[in-house]
């Protein structure tokens, strides 16, 4: 089979995948629960410390990403910050136009 390096980040990898049966992809990259697959199929692990991923035959895009639990709490907690903020902001200016 064929394994083709089509995309490198820190915190994305891409490959174009030809396999003519199922096999393992050990990826020299260090293992951490935040990695992901966002767009094809497989089963990521972890061996030896480093990112492995278990694949079915036949032709794919992997892509994997790296995102944090605390990333996404970050955002959420930024996003509603601006939403309550916004929202006292336009009673407080409704309010000074009242009066």
């Amino acid at each position: 089979g064929s394994v083709k390096l089509a995309e490198w980040s820190p915190n994305k990898l891409g490959y174009e995948l030809d396999l003519p049966s199922s096999s393992t992809l050990v990826v020299n990259q260090n293992f951490d629960r935040g990695w992901l697959i966002a767009q094809g199929t497989g089963r990521l692990f972890e061996k030896s410390g480093l990112i492995a991923i278990e694949l079915p035959k036949g032709r794919q895009r992997l892509r994997l990403v790296y995102r944090t639990r605390g990333l996404t709490l970050g955002l959420t907690v930024t996003l509603i910050t601006i939403i309550i903020t916004s929202g006292l902001a336009l009673q407080e200016n409704s309010r000074q136009r009242r009066g």
